[in-house]
């Protein structure tokens, strides 16, 4: 499901060949938004953990570590 979010929101995008990840600060925390050939697939919540997780995250999702 996607989330209406403000543009000012998007702190980082990660890109790959097919997958793209792009990390949000929003009031609650950061949130990863996880896509596939354009398609978004899943949005992790992740508003407990730092900017470094969810970065984490985004690049773990582009080099393909997480499914």
């Amino acid at each position: 499901m996607a989330v209406n979010r403000e543009k000012d929101d998007l702190c980082h995008i990660y890109r790959g060949e097919i997958r793209v990840a792009k990390v949000y600060n929003t009031s609650k925390g950061f949130e990863v938004d996880l896509y596939e050939n354009d398609v978004l697939l899943k949005s992790l919540i992740v508003h407990e953990h730092s900017e470094n997780y969810a970065e984490d995250c985004a690049e773990n999702w582009v080099q393909g570590l997480i499914e």
